[in-house]
């Protein structure tokens, strides 16, 4: 499954990253360019390990455009944000929960309140609470998200609010990171591909053995071709797809657009499929 961290530049999405991979000496102050893509596994429980392809969105204006064209309905969403920028917290969320109203019927979200060990607070679960409650509510004015909520009952069982510390030494770190985790994995259980409570979940959802074959495929093409410009033709795309050794199901030519939107939704980032037939790997 992709999961997707998203907000603006400096609030600590790459060093929250880092965290949810264990990696406790990362301390690098540089904002992402583009988008950065990394595997981490989450385990709950005695439960099966979920792995996710995460991806780390720059917080620039300039790459909001192209950002669009990579959000979808099968991805969980971290929205991270400064909590010592409380004041800012309008101009900081709402622009991306309209960019996700307007782009997806249905999406599932976390938002991540950051640097809780700045808060000048002495009872911290409390201080927690507070900006929690605040959140919801100012969430609730966003006209994008207020007209959702009013139309789709279960549009608050897909939304979270966590707090954490990405600062190893602060006393909260560890109980930060494994809520975080916990709420990730949980949500991510529940997901369905309608958003409804009772739909088809998206976490270990069947599919051909061909998509995967042709992932593969692709993948040793862009390996082997990687100084030319990556770039196919749909035939050629249709005629990898036919010479596929799958040893259950064969890929057909109406397979070609849901293949690509199964490999684009779930966890290959790079095919992209236009209407003049040409295939961007």
């Amino acid at each position: 499954m992709k999961l997707m961290i998203i907000g603006f530049p400096q609030q600590g999405k790459t060093t929250l990253l880092k965290r949810l991979k264990g990696d406790n000496n990362f301390n690098l102050d540089k904002s992402t360019q583009g988008i950065d893509i990394e595997e981490i596994i989450i385990s709950f429980q005695k439960k099966e390990p979920f792995v996710f392809r995460v991806w780390d969105f720059a917080g620039q204006e300039e790459y909001f455009a192209t950002h669009q064209c990579f959000l979808s309905s099968s991805s969980l969403y971290l929205l991270v944000w400064d909590v010592t920028k409380k004041d800012q917290c309008t101009q900081l969320l709402q622009p991306w929960f309209e960019n996700l109203v307007a782009r997806l019927k249905v999406f599932y979200i976390i938002v991540v309140g950051t640097k809780i060990d700045l808060l000048n607070n002495n009872d911290l679960d409390k201080a927690c609470h507070l900006i929690k409650t605040e959140i919801k509510a100012l969430i609730e004015t966003i006209p994008a998200v207020r007209n959702l909520k009013n139309s789709d009952k279960d549009f608050s069982c897909r939304l979270k609010i966590c707090f954490v510390s990405s600062d190893t030494k602060f006393h909260n770190y560890h109980k930060g990171i494994q809520t975080l985790k916990k709420e990730i994995y949980i949500l991510a259980e529940t997901m369905t591909s309608n958003g409804k409570q009772n739909g088809d979940k998206i976490m270990g959802k069947l599919f051909p053995q061909s998509y995967l074959k042709l992932e593969e495929e692709i993948n040793e093409i862009k390996k082997n071709e990687k100084h030319k410009i990556p770039i196919i033709s749909r035939e050629e795309f249709i005629l990898i797809g036919k010479h596929l050794k799958s040893d259950f199901d064969k890929f057909q030519v109406e397979d070609l657009e849901p293949a690509t939107k199964f490999l684009m939704n779930t966890d290959y980032h790079e095919v992209n499929i236009y209407y003049t037939g040409v295939i961007n790997f």
